[in-house]
C-alpha cells in the first residue's frame, strides 16, 4: 500500500514527493503545473508560479541593471501600459 500524506498550502514538496520531486515535476505538463499552483484571490483566479516568474522578470527590468525584458515576456497589463 501507499502511505497517506496529509499536506496543506505550505507543505514542503520534498517531504510530499521525497527525492523524486524533480522527476515528478519534470514529467508534468504546463497545464498540470498551472492547475497545482492555482488559487483564488478576491474571486479572481491567480497562479503563484506566474507571479514568481513575473517578479523575477521585473527584477531584470529595474533601472539599476540597465537591462530591459523582451516584449514577449511582459504581462498583458505591462504591454497595455506600454512597458
Amino acid at each position: 500500500g501507499h502511505t497517506l500524506v496529509v499536506y496543506d498550502d505550505y507543505s514542503d514538496m520534498k517531504q510530499i514527493y521525497g527525492r523524486r520531486v524533480v522527476e515528478t515535476i519534470t514529467q508534468m505538463t504546463g497545464d498540470e503545473i498551472l492547475a497545482m499552483d492555482c488559487y483564488e484571490d478576491g474571486g479572481r483566479e491567480r497562479h503563484e508560479l506566474c507571479e514568481i516568474v513575473g517578479a523575477l522578470l521585473a527584477l531584470a527590468d529595474t533601472p539599476t541593471t540597465g537591462h530591459r525584458t523582451h516584449a514577449s515576456h511582459a504581462t498583458s497589463s505591462q504591454r497595455a501600459a506600454g512597458r
